[in-house]
């Protein structure tokens, strides 16, 4: 090489490293002014200052150019972003935080204003999630800098996610997903199913994504730092190979946690936006509140005990000499023949006896009871005054029957348009009282100072979702059906067959004992209209649903259980890394996790897998051998697979503390600590110095 092209060379690098000290100086200039204490102060203040000026001209309506979830989530907005400020500020990335929204927020400004506006809000999206994760993973290295060696070895992978390829591409796309799914909704569908939509996808693939990336990192961590020989410095220190398992375990669900933070809060966030928006008309604004941003208890109704009479009716099949024949070529029957025929026969008479309980010939009807129906309600207690102001309400109901005045003790009701009337706000009910004059002309008039009690189900409709069939399910029928509350209501519908529909009634007309009947008309009684043909409900296609609780916490005890299952994947990775290489660790936690992850669905399958020829009646060994094989399976795997919250958010179905509970129990004590145990065991009597068989 010609000595002038060298020189060039030594100039090009000389000018790239006095380049580089440069802005590694500024850098650590900049560092240090931020973490001044001075700077600080001043810095929060300024952060204050502005949020609390936008909040102010956004509700004054001055500052329509701000994004609209921001402003028609202003309250909460204006909290977060007061958090936000203190978080970014005190934690010493101002600097950071301002460089990233020096570009995302001239961007989205000149998009939005070049009328890509679907752009613009990724941008601003994508933007706002970044300063998000990077203040979430500070704090955490705040949390973790206790001089303690299983929390030295956590904070150590924390940094070592953020600096890994492979997590940084799981770690970027979590941060795009939300914002890209936020615009890819049809603004067009019924808001029920923009926010079931929403819910399924936002926590659905948030969670298939941290599933991955956990499996990847926890296997990563342990099996490269032994075949990278870095497990010697750390077998060199005082940490006992159980703390150190335990410190990547606990650097992991630090990690996972952060990353649910930044996810499962920005599809909170974008909810609660969404639910703003206009609906396409009552009901569909009725079913975000009662079906989807909701926590519901489903109940079904009372079964009758039809199993003696399906055992009586398979008994005298039996007794039937052609069907003996039939069974018994040879004509030999002994007794466990006859006792397997009738506990076979027997359930497929107590399934048609069910069924036929649940056929409705045209014009006819059918009762079902529903009990333990204990929908939320509330209590206020109130002092009986005539001057003209109401009493106030903090909740909205929905009708007239959800609310019930009594006096003290219970004793005496009072009447609605006799001795008060209602009156709505958007979020408050307000019951105004009759003058003492009017009161005085009723039979049960209020007194001047008497206190009463008003007992109400805040917008708590009850939701009965029910299928039907009937005839060849033809999917362009629809057909006339009523429900009748007995002495209270007729509510009529057309429905149509096959598909799964609800319809809402109100909670006051469940009864004291908490119980509630209704009859189910095939036709319409008012208009004398009904289905030529009889139709079906399907033994598990009628159900009650009722309100127990709010969607936020609902959807909290969701994140919070997926949480607790990623902690299972970590410590699953962990010890399969602790004998097995990098790819056969990862396949053999994929194997596990998605064996259980679907065990609901072997279940059912099992349920219809041949252990006798159906027609010869032999036992078919080979297939026994693999149903019983599958049902250990099933049976290890079913506790992890049905645990299911983002299904239950979906549906709006309650998310209890018990099933909290037994997620902890099973999924964190047992299955967590009993991998924990087992990955200590093979680590401690292993040479760490080999790994996977090589030197």
């Amino acid at each position: 090489m010609p000595i002038t092209a060298l020189n060039q060379q030594d100039v090009a690098e000389t000018r790239r490293a006095t380049l580089s000290a440069r802005l590694s100086a500024a850098a650590s200039r900049l560092n240090r002014l931020q973490q001044l204490l001075a700077f600080k102060i001043a810095a929060t203040a300024v952060g204050l200052i502005a949020v609390g000026v936008l909040a102010a001209l956004e509700s004054r309506d001055a500052a329509t150019w701000l994004p609209e979830a921001l402003r028609e989530n202003l309250a909460s907005s204006t909290v977060i972003a007061l958090l936000a400020v203190v978080g970014v500020v005190w934690l010493g990335m101002t600097i950071s935080a301002l460089a990233i929204q020096a570009v995302a927020v001239p961007l989205w400004m000149l998009l939005n204003a070049s009328g890509h506006d679907l752009w613009a809000q990724i941008i601003l999206g994508i933007g706002t999630l970044l300063v998000l994760f990077l203040l979430l993973i500070q704090t955490a290295r705040v949390l973790l800098s206790a001089p303690l060696g299983p929390i030295a070895v956590a904070r150590l992978l924390l940094d070592e996610a953020v600096r890994m390829k492979l997590a940084l591409v799981f770690i970027v796309l979590l941060i795009i997903y939300i914002p890209l799914l936020a615009t890819q909704l049809d603004e067009h569908e019924r808001l029920q199913y923009r926010l079931q939509t929403f819910l399924s996808y936002g926590t659905g693939v948030s969670y298939a994504l941290l599933a991955v990336l956990t499996v990847f990192l926890s296997t990563a961590t342990v099996a490269f730092e032994q075949r990278d020989k870095q497990i010697f410095q750390i077998a060199s220190k005082p940490l006992g190979r159980f703390q150190y398992l335990l410190g990547k375990w606990l650097g992991l669900i630090v990690l996972n946690a952060v990353l649910l933070l930044m996810t499962g809060g920005a599809t909170f966030w974008f909810t609660q936006y969404l639910r703003t928006q206009p609906a396409t008309d009552a009901y569909d604004e009725l079913a975000v509140s009662e079906q989807v941003l909701t926590a519901r208890v489903g109940v079904r109704p009372r079964a009758e005990d039809f199993r003696q009479e399906a055992l009586r009716l398979a008994a005298e099949q039996w007794r039937n000499e052609s069907v003996r024949r039939d069974l018994n070529n040879d004509g030999r029957i002994d007794d466990l023949d006859a006792a397997q025929y009738v506990a076979t026969q027997g359930n497929e008479m107590l399934s048609r006896l069910q069924s036929e309980r649940l056929s409705i010939p045209p014009g006819e009807y059918r009762e079902y009871e529903f009990r333990n129906v204990r929908p939320i309600s509330r209590r206020v207690r109130a002092t009986v005054r005539f001057d003209g102001e109401p009493i106030v309400l903090p909740d909205r109901i929905q009708s007239l029957v959800d609310l019930r005045i009594t006096s003290a003790d219970g004793r005496v009701s009072y009447l609605a348009d006799e001795n008060f009337r209602l009156g709505f706000t958007e979020d408050e009910t307000l019951v105004y009282l009759a003058p003492a004059e009017i009161q005085k002309q009723t039979a049960t008039p209020m007194v001047e100072g008497q206190t009463i009690l008003i007992n109400y189900f805040p917008r708590n409709a009850l939701t009965l979702r029910f299928k039907l069939n009937s005839g060849e399910n033809m999917p362009d029928v629809q057909l006339p059906i009523t429900v009748i509350i007995p002495d209270r209501a007729m509510i009529a519908q057309r429905a149509v067959l096959v598909q799964t529909q609800t319809m809402l009634i109100p909670a006051g007309f469940v009864r004291d004992d908490n119980s509630l009947v209704i009859y189910f008309v095939n036709g319409d009684p008012r208009t004398e209209q009904a289905h030529p043909e009889t139709i079906t409900i399907p033994w598990d296609g009628l159900e009650l649903m009722y309100k127990v609780d709010t969607f936020e916490w609902n959807y909290f005890r969701a994140m919070l259980i997926v949480w607790l299952k990623l902690g299972f994947l970590a410590m699953l990775g962990i010890a399969a890394a602790t004998f097995a290489s990098f790819p056969v660790a990862c396949l053999l936690a994929f194997t596990i996790f998605f064996g259980a992850e679907s065990a609901p669905f072997l279940a059912a399958s099992l349920e219809n897998f041949d252990k006798v020829d159906p027609v010869t009646k032999e036992r078919l060994y080979v297939n026994t051998v693999v149903y019983q094989i599958a049902s250990g399976i099933q049976w290890l795997l079913r506790q992890y697979g049905t645990i299911r919250p983002t299904q239950s958010l979906i549906e709006g179905r309650h998310i209890s503390w018990t099933l909290v509970s037994q997620t902890v129990l099973w999924i964190s004590v047992l299955w967590t600590g009993l991998t924990a145990l087992l990955g200590w065991v093979v680590f401690r009597n292993r040479q760490v110095a080999i790994y996977s068989g090589h030197a």
